[in-house]
């Protein structure tokens, strides 16, 4: 199989563990599939959630950062970026890459509420 082909099938395999919790066999799907890949922001993103999930927010945080780099102009990779700010409990950092992420992607809804959010949480405390 082509490294392209051998990535997307590594992916698709890291999603099916995504969706069904298996986060740790998910991490090591998308490291498999980014070294086929490994200009892939998506690829990145993806990891950074399965991390984040697992509660490893500071290597979260850098394959975000990766994704962000990669794709700048894709509100995703900022998601990613802010969530993993979140966990790490660097709530206005998180609230300033929403910003930045809604700036690229102004019509990403989810993103917009994830923003309502923390910024609700950063007047609690």
């Amino acid at each position: 199989a082509t490294m392209a082909a051998e990535a997307e099938a590594l992916k698709a395999q890291g999603n099916l563990a995504f969706k069904e919790g298996k986060y740790d066999a998910a991490v090591q799907a998308f490291s498999s599939a980014i070294t086929h890949d490994p200009n892939s922001a998506v690829l990145y993103s993806n990891r950074s959630g399965a991390l984040a999930s697992l509660g490893k927010y500071s290597e979260a945080l850098i394959d975000a950062e990766k994704a962000v780099s990669l794709r700048p102009e894709w509100g995703k990779a900022y998601s990613r970026r802010a969530a993993a700010m979140y966990g790490m409990g660097r709530y206005e950092e998180a609230v300033e890459t929403y910003r930045r992420g809604l700036e690229v992607e102004p019509e990403n809804a989810q993103m917009a509420q994830a923003l309502t959010d923390v910024t609700s949480k950063l007047a609690e405390a």
